[in-house]
C-alpha cells in the first residue's frame, strides 16, 4: 500500500502531480509579486526589506522544488532552445506583426512623450557628450575615445553629430503635432529644444530599435509569446525609459548585446559564415558603444567553454565547421577592436582598463556588497547608492533618479518574475540543454560579477535590462502554459486572463514611476540641473560683448555647452576668487548671474551695498514652479565714459557697444591665495 501511494503521488495524475502542474508556478509567481510589493514600500528593515525578501525566497524555493519534481514532463519541456507552447497556436502573421508594431510604436511614443519637460534640464554628462559632438562638427580628427570625460567611447557622439545635422526633421515633426506628444508649444519653439533634442534623439532611436531587436531575438529563440511579453516589458520599463530619453551613450550597449548574441547563437546552429561575420562585427562595434559591453565577450567565452560539458552543442553538420568559423568571427571582432585601439590615442593596457577608476578611487568600497546589490538592484537599491559619488561608491546623476525617491528602477512585475525567470532559465540551460537560456544567464552574471564590483549603477547595469525582461517573460509563459494545458482550448483564455493584467500593471507602473513620480519630483531630477540649464540659456541670450560672471554650484559642463564660446563669460564656483571691487570699477557694464544658493548670498549682499545703482532681477522657472527663485541677476550699468548709470528702461537691454579689452576685466584669483582687495 505504501508503494502504491508513493507511485500515485509521483504520477502526473496524482495529487502532487496535479499540484505541480496546476498551482505551483502560479503560486510561486503570486508569492514573488507579494514579496516585491512589500520590498518596494517604505518601512525599513522590519516592515519592508526582511518580509519582502522572505516572500521572494519562499517563491524561489517553491519554484526550485517544482522544477526538481517535474523531471518527468519531457514533452512539456523539450530539450533545446526552440519550442512550441502546449495549447498555444502560432498567431496569424498579420496579427502578430500588428501587435509588435503597436508595442514598438507605443514604446517610441513613451520615449517622445513630454520630452520638452521630462527630464527637467540638461545633465552634466549629457552636456559633456554635447561638447564632444560640437567638436566633431567643428572638424576634430576622428577618434574612438574622448580626451575629456574619462575616455568615453565616441560612437554615440558621431551619431549625435549626424542627429544635429538632420535634427530639424524630428523637431518639425514634433512642432506639427505637439498636443499628440503632450508637448507645450512655447517650449518646443524654444532654442533649448534645438540644443538638447537632437542629442536625446539618438537615445530615443536606440531605445526603440532595442525593442525591435529584442523581439526578433526572442521570437527566434523562444517563440512569439515570450517575444511579445519581453518587448512589452522593456517598452514600459522605467529603467529603460530613463536612458531612452537622455543623451547618454550607455543606451547603445543593450542594442549591440542583443544583436551579438542573436547572430552568435544563429551562427552556431546554421554554420553560415555570414552569421559568424555578423556577430564578429556586432561584437567589435559593441566594444565602441559603452564600457559595460565588455561583459558580453566574457560571457561568450564562458559559453564556448561550457558548451560540450553542459550539452549545448547541437548534433548538426554545422558543428564540424564551428571551430574554424568561430576563429574567423573572433578575428573579425579582433580586427574591429584593433582599429578602435589604434584610433583611441591610448596604449593597449590603458585602452582595455579604462573605466576601472569606478572601483579604484573609492577607498571604502565593499566589493561583495556591491556585487550582491548589483545583482538584486531591480528589486531594491539601498540609499547609500543613490549618490553620484561617495567614499564607497561612484556613479552618475542619472543613476540616482529612482533611488533618491525610494523607488526600485524596474516595475514590480518584471522585478518579481525575473527573479523566478533567471532560476527557470538556469534550470532549462542545465537540465534541458537550452543554449539560449544558458548564454542569457551567463551574460547576466558576467555583468554583475565584473562591472557590478563597482556598485549598482543603473547606467553600468543597463545591459542587463533586456535579459531581465526576457527572464520575466519566460516565467510568464510558463505560468500561462500551466493553466492552458488543463483543459485546452478553454483554459488557454484563462491563462491569458492571468498574464494580461500583469502586462497592464507593468505598463501602468512604468508610466507612473517615470512620468508621475520621478518626472514630477524635484528631488529625483536634481542632478539634471534645471537651474543651471535655465541659467545657461539666459546667458546665451545676453549680448555677445557683455561681460558676464556666472556664479554656480555644480554642472559646469551644462553651462559651458549652453552658453557656447563666449570669451567675456566667466564661470565661477568659488565666490572668493572674484575681485568684486574690481568688477565695480570696470569702465564697462557687467552682469552677474548668481545661482540661488547659500554660498553666493554674501556676494549678492555686498554688491547691493557697494553699487546701489545696480539692476537686480530674480528669475524663476515658469514651467515648473513660478514662485521658486532659480537665480538672481545683478547688472552694473556704465555709460560710454565708464561712469555708473541707471538701468535702461528695458531689461536686459543693450549697454554701450564695444567689448572691453582684456585688461579691463579683473582676472579670477586662483583658490588658495590670499583674499583679493575688495573681497566681501
Amino acid at each position: 500500500m505504501r508503494v502504491a501511494a508513493q507511485g500515485t503521488a509521483d504520477h502526473p495524475g496524482g495529487p502532487l502531480g496535479v499540484f505541480l502542474r496546476m498551482a505551483a508556478i502560479p503560486l510561486a509567481a503570486a508569492l514573488a509579486l507579494m514579496g516585491q510589493v512589500v520590498l518596494s514600500r517604505p518601512g525599513g528593515y522590519s516592515r519592508s526589506l526582511l518580509p519582502g525578501a522572505a516572500l521572494l525566497a519562499l517563491a524561489l524555493a517553491l519554484l526550485i522544488f517544482v522544477l526538481a519534481r517535474r523531471r518527468f514532463e519531457d514533452a512539456e519541456e523539450p530539450r533545446g532552445g526552440k519550442r512550441t507552447a502546449a495549447g498555444l497556436r502560432d498567431l496569424p502573421p498579420g496579427l502578430e506583426w500588428t501587435l509588435i508594431a503597436l508595442i514598438v510604436f507605443g514604446g517610441l511614443y513613451l520615449r517622445l512623450y513630454r520630452i520638452d519637460l521630462v527630464p527637467w534640464g540638461l545633465n552634466n554628462d549629457e552636456a559633456i557628450n554635447a561638447l564632444e559632438i560640437k567638436d566633431i562638427m567643428d572638424g576634430r580628427p576622428f577618434a574612438t575615445l574622448t580626451q575629456r570625460g574619462l575616455n568615453r567611447e565616441t560612437m554615440f557622439h558621431y551619431l549625435g553629430a549626424f542627429a544635429f545635422g538632420s535634427g530639424e526633421i524630428e523637431i518639425n515633426l514634433l512642432k506639427a503635432m505637439p498636443a499628440v506628444f503632450g508637448l507645450t508649444r512655447k517650449f518646443v519653439d524654444d532654442p533649448l529644444m534645438a540644443l538638447v533634442f537632437p542629442l536625446r534623439s539618438v537615445a530615443i532611436a536606440a531605445g526603440t530599435l532595442t525593442l525591435l531587436a529584442l523581439y526578433l531575438f526572442a521570437r527566434d529563440r523562444f517563440g512569439w509569446l515570450v517575444a511579445l511579453l519581453a518587448t512589452a516589458f522593456l517598452a514600459v520599463s522605467p529603467w529603460h525609459l530613463l536612458y531612452s530619453r537622455v543623451g547618454e551613450r550607455a543606451i547603445l550597449a543593450p542594442l549591440f548585446a542583443i544583436a551579438t548574441i542573436g547572430f552568435f547563437l544563429r551562427a552556431l546552429e546554421t554554420g553560415r559564415m555570414p552569421d559568424h561575420v555578423a556577430w564578429g562585427v556586432c561584437l567589435g562595434l559593441g566594444l565602441w558603444s559603452y564600457t559595460s559591453f565588455r561583459a558580453i565577450p566574457i560571457a561568450m567565452v564562458g559559453f564556448v567553454l561550457l558548451r560540450r560539458p553542459l550539452g549545448w552543442v547541437a548534433g548538426t553538420a554545422a558543428q564540424a565547421r564551428a571551430p574554424r568559423a568561430l576563429l574567423i568571427a573572433a578575428g573579425v571582432a579582433a580586427a574591429v577592436l584593433g582599429l578602435l585601439m589604434v584610433f583611441s590615442g591610448l596604449g593597449p593596457v590603458a585602452f582595455l582598463t579604462r573605466g576601472a577608476y569606478a572601483s579604484l578611487i573609492v577607498p571604502k568600497a565593499n566589493f561583495p556588497l556591491n556585487i550582491l546589490t548589483s545583482g538584486l538592484m531591480a528589486h531594491y537599491v539601498p540609499w547609500r547608492y543613490a549618490v553620484i559619488q561617495s567614499e564607497a561608491f561612484i556613479s552618475d546623476g542619472m543613476s540616482a533618479v529612482y533611488g533618491l525617491i525610494g523607488l526600485a528602477p524596474e516595475t514590480t512585475v518584471v522585478a518579481a518574475l525575473s527573479a523566478l525567470g533567471i532560476v527557470y532559465a538556469a534550470w532549462r540551460a542545465l537540465r534541458r540543454q537550452d543554449a539560449a537560456c544558458g548564454l542569457l544567464v551567463l551574460c547576466f552574471l558576467a555583468l554583475v560579477l565584473t562591472v557590478g564590483v563597482a556598485g549598482p549603477s543603473l547606467t553600468r547595469m543597463l545591459v542587463n535590462v533586456p535579459w531581465l525582461c526576457l527572464f520575466g517573460a519566460l516565467i510568464a509563459r510558463r505560468l500561462l502554459e500551466d493553466v492552458a494545458a488543463l483543459r485546452p482550448p478553454l483554459t488557454v483564455w484563462l491563462g491569458a486572463l492571468l498574464v494580461a493584467p500583469l502586462v497592464a500593471w507593468s505598463a501602468a507602473q512604468g508610466y507612473s514611476n517615470y512620468f508621475l513620480r520621478a518626472g514630477k519630483s524635484e528631488q529625483a531630477m536634481q542632478h539634471f540641473g534645471a537651474p543651471q540649464t535655465i541659467m545657461g540659456m539666459f546667458v546665451r541670450t545676453l549680448p555677445s560683448d557683455r561681460v558676464v560672471y556666472v556664479l554656480h554650484t555644480l554642472r559646469v559642463d551644462t553651462l559651458r555647452y549652453l552658453i557656447g564660446n563666449r570669451p567675456n563669460v566667466s564661470l565661477v564656483s568659488d565666490p572668493s576668487t572674484l575681485d568684486l571691487d574690481g568688477i565695480i570699477k570696470m569702465p564697462t557694464s557687467a552682469t552677474l548671474v548668481i545661482e540661488y544658493a547659500r554660498p553666493f548670498a554674501e556676494t549678492l549682499r555686498y554688491l547691493i551695498m557697494r553699487y546701489p545703482l545696480g539692476d537686480a532681477t530674480q528669475i524663476a522657472d515658469a514651467r515648473l514652479d513660478p514662485d521658486k527663485i532659480i537665480f538672481y541677476t545683478y547688472t552694473l550699468w556704465k555709460d560710454e565714459t565708464g561712469q555708473p548709470m541707471p538701468p535702461p528702461d528695458a531689461f536686459p537691454g543693450a549697454p554701450p557697444r564695444g567689448a572691453p579689452s582684456p585688461g579691463d576685466v579683473p582676472p579670477l584669483v586662483p583658490p588658495g591665495e590670499g583674499p583679493p582687495r575688495g573681497r566681501p
